[in-house]
């Protein structure tokens, strides 16, 4: 494990474990954790300017002198990121500025509108970079999702035509099945069973019957080529796999006779509580040889708790192992709490090396009148061993986010994060997002206008040189302002 996949690999920890609460925090309800999310669309929606503010503390460097620490503190003070975001009817424009020392550095302004994004900058003058992909919506996207959501139907029937029949020659496929299963440390209890069948000709019948119809539904082809058109996908692509297919279902999946079996439990509510699964190779050159899954949810007073446990045995002997358990908090007195903890583990085929990964993250919100506070933690462990040789990868987070209404209709919310990469690096993040009324925005007509998605070698040319010309300013800018005793040493090597 190298150096610098270490140093890659915590900060895209750190920055998985940063989101969780917030992607999980999204609710309908004004409850605990969600007024940030209630005030920020709400203001978003009404036309007002959300601005954030993000700035970096270095607080040590494995290996590195305080006297260094303290220089590269010094460098990180320089600078301060400020993103804005503003609704204007049919427009949506978003500012993206880079200060240094007090003064902006570069600042770009992205407009999305119905016909794409499109990029400004002062640094660029006289010049307008439309965005590669799919960033806005279109009418022509909104036609080929409409076309595929048809085409969802007609797939959908191919699969209930193909259940019903199956069930009617196998009586099989599926069976319930009453029960009385009294409930367990990990599980609520049980009042009735779906048992499963699915036997590898039968699925492979499916599969050619889906493939087929892919086969001659043009709709639908043309709607993925417009869809995946901004990936260089082309309509030759999408017409080449769609005569594959049905070629590759009957010749390569070639069975191998076993079957997989599962169970769905329920409750008396019909609820889903549990699955149990056994998933043995169904075909010839599958990935791995056999594997299982199984899930669990248990009903407590103070929530809900899901367990999803999984193993899976490569083909090369290796194993796959992994658990997610997840707690779900009810709101009490207006405070609510989450959990999650995953664990994956890969055992390497004889002479390769093992890897573990485990992932905690502890969430906890509280609302009052006029305030809403997160505080999160987390931690990640990363254990790779190879023969003699072995190493670890240990990083641990703490946030603290406070969300407040400031007069009628704006909010500002100051989070505070932490960082601890064990070996590496500590630091902290200070994020201040607030609201406020937007001025009009002003969007040049330039002449001088590049596509990034098709550009001819000319143009890449040109943009180049035109980048180029602008980095040298913003070059001179910085040296200007870097400490003297950075500059020293920059010379020095």
């Amino acid at each position: 494990m190298r150096y610098n996949w270490k140093r890659m690999l915590a900060t895209a920890m750190a920055l998985l474990l940063i989101a969780l609460p917030v992607l999980g925090a999204a609710e309908a309800d004004f409850d605990a954790g969600t007024l940030f999310n209630t005030l920020y669309e709400e203001n978003y929606a009404g036309g007002r300017l959300i601005e954030t503010t993000i700035r970096a503390k270095v607080d040590q460097i494995t290996g590195a002198s305080a006297e260094d620490v303290a220089l590269a503190q010094k460098v990180l003070d320089l600078f301060e990121l400020r993103v804005s975001a503003l609704d204007d009817i049919d427009q949506q424009y978003t500012t993206v500025t880079l200060m240094l020392g007090g003064g902006v550095m570069v600042q770009a302004l992205i407009k999305t509108d119905a016909t794409g994004a499109y990029l400004v900058s002062e640094q660029l003058p006289g010049v307008t970079l439309r965005l590669p992909g799919n960033m806005a919506p279109s009418a022509q996207s909104s036609a080929d999702m409409e076309a595929l959501q048809n085409a969802y139907i007609d797939y959908f029937a191919i699969v209930a035509a193909w259940v019903s029949q199956k069930q009617v020659d196998r009586e099989d496929l599926y069976v319930y099945e009453p029960v009385e299963i009294d409930e367990s440390e990990v599980r609520d209890a049980s009042a009735l069973e779906m048992r499963c069948r699915v036997r590898p000709d039968d699925l492979k019948e499916l599969l050619r019957m889906l493939a087929d119809q892919f086969y001659n539904d043009n709709a639908t082809q043309e709607a993925v080529t417009n869809l995946l058109a901004s990936r260089g996908v082309t309509r030759a692509d999408v017409r080449r796999i769609a005569d594959q297919l049905p070629l590759w279902v009957s010749h390569e999946l070639i069975s191998t006779g076993d079957a997989t079996d599962f169970v769905i439990s329920y409750d008396d509510d019909m609820n889903i509580v549990g699955f149990d699964g056994k998933m043995p190779a169904l075909y010839e050159k599958y990935p791995f040889k056999k594997g299982d899954l199984t899930y669990s949810r248990k009903t407590m007073e103070e929530g809900s708790a899901h367990r999803a446990k999984g193993t899976m045995e490569m083909q090369d002997g290796g194993k796959l192992a992994g658990e997610l358990q997840a707690f779900i908090g009810d709101l009490f007195e207006d405070a609510r709490k989450d959990e999650f903890t995953l664990s994956l583990a890969y055992t390497g085929a004889k002479g390769a090396g093992d890897v573990a990964v485990d992932i905690v993250t502890q969430n906890q919100y509280l609302a009052a009148a006029d305030l809403d506070t997160y505080d999160g933690l987390g931690k990640f462990d990363v254990v790779e061993s190879g023969g003699a040789a072995g190493d670890k990868l240990h990083g641990e987070y703490t946030i603290h986010s406070e969300t407040k209404p400031v007069g009628e209709l704006d909010f500002v919310c100051e989070t505070t994060v932490q960082i601890d990469i064990t070996d590496q690096l500590s630091m902290t993040v200070e994020c201040v997002t607030a609201s406020k009324e937007a001025t009009p925005v002003t969007f040049p007509a330039n002449e001088k206008q590049f596509d990034l998605e098709h550009l001819t070698e000319s143009q890449r040319t040109e943009l180049l040189g035109l980048l180029q010309e602008a980095a040298m300013p913003l070059m001179l800018k910085l040296m200007g302002k870097l400490p003297p005793e950075l500059t020293q040493k920059i010379m020095a090597n």
